[in-house]
């Protein structure tokens, strides 16, 4: 089993302990690790602090609130390299060695494809296009891509705002500013 202890993954949570849990088995099902993983609860969850410590993840509780859980996270974390995820995420198995890799060439942010699971249809396929094409074209990719950044670059930028919803808009438009923002092909 590969390390990369240059990555921290953090994970906001609030009532979607079966989601996290499935997300932090599908992780550490991965032959590469990160250094850590993260879970910042909105709420007091024994539940899933029980399988956090079974599963050599960090528990923390705050307040619900998306933007402080990943703010609070990203605090907590001593890694180098943030990545963001939301509990009901999928991340392919080489996210992370994608994540060094942008950042070995110097790379110092950036964000995964958009793509839905399960079937394929038509209607997913349209909708993936157009989040590809609204991000071409200046658009913000949002959190459910799976933000990354270098550690320094989210605290030169100030972080997330403190808010439940579009906490990452402001922080996006200023790593695209300040440093050198990629959008990864793997989903």
């Amino acid at each position: 089993m590969k390390n990369f202890s240059d990555i921290a993954i953090i994970i906001p949570v609030f009532h979607d302990t079966s989601k996290c849990c499935s997300l932090i088995n599908h992780i550490r099902s991965w032959e590469q690790q990160p250094r850590e993983i993260i879970v910042i609860s909105g709420e007091e969850d024994t539940e899933l602090y029980d399988f956090c410590t079974d599963n050599n993840c960090a528990y923390y509780s705050a307040y619900a609130c998306r933007g402080a859980q990943l703010d609070m996270g990203a605090k907590l974390a001593a890694a180098p390299i943030l990545w963001f995820l939301h509990a009901d995420s999928t991340p392919h198995c080489s996210s992370l060695s994608d994540i060094t890799t942008a950042c070995m060439e110097q790379c110092d942010s950036g964000h995964f494809k958009f793509t839905f699971t399960g079937t394929r249809s038509w209607k997913k396929i349209l909708f993936e296009y157009l989040v590809r094409l609204r991000i071409r074209l200046g658009g913000i990719p949002y959190g459910d891509q799976g933000l990354f950044m270098r550690r320094q670059n989210y605290f030169n930028c100030g972080g997330f705002c403190h808010q439940s919803l579009f906490e990452e808009v402001d922080l996006v438009r200023k790593l695209r500013k300040k440093s050198r923002f990629r959008s990864l092909k793997t989903a």
